[in-house]
């Protein structure tokens, strides 16, 4: 677990994510195959969703792709991989409660399949 500044060295892009998770009173942050930021309230949550999936479109060598089945609200993107060995990653978003999930994979699949699991995993709190 992370305090909000700190999880920024995780970040691709600390500079833009900062003024996103400041907008949405993240006070902590877990990290490990998905992201987890605790926002201040499920309306901000939700924002946050947005601007971090915003963030990484306008880095550009991306593009929206659909979403998690069953989670209308979701948002995942492929993106160009920096590694010249992967041509693609994944990345999918979604918000429950007061926290928005963060998931990055080189599989389209395995992205929306953890971005489920931690919105299920998060749905009793």
């Amino acid at each position: 677990m992370y305090l909000s500044g700190a999880a920024l060295h995780l970040e691709d892009d600390p500079i833009a994510v900062s003024d996103v998770l400041a907008g949405a009173g993240v006070t902590a942050v877990a990290h490990n195959h998905a992201t987890v930021y605790q926002a201040r309230d499920s309306a901000v949550a939700a924002q946050l969703v947005d601007g971090l999936a915003d963030v990484v479109m306008r880095a550009g060598r991306a593009a929206p792709i659909d979403g998690v089945n069953f989670m209308p609200a979701s948002r995942c993107i492929e993106a160009q991989s920096l590694d010249t060995s992967m041509p693609s990653e994944y990345l999918c978003f979604a918000a429950v409660g007061a926290y928005a999930i963060a998931v990055h994979s080189a599989d389209t699949g395995s992205a929306r399949e953890a971005t489920a699991a931690q919105y299920k995993m998060l749905l009793k709190y």
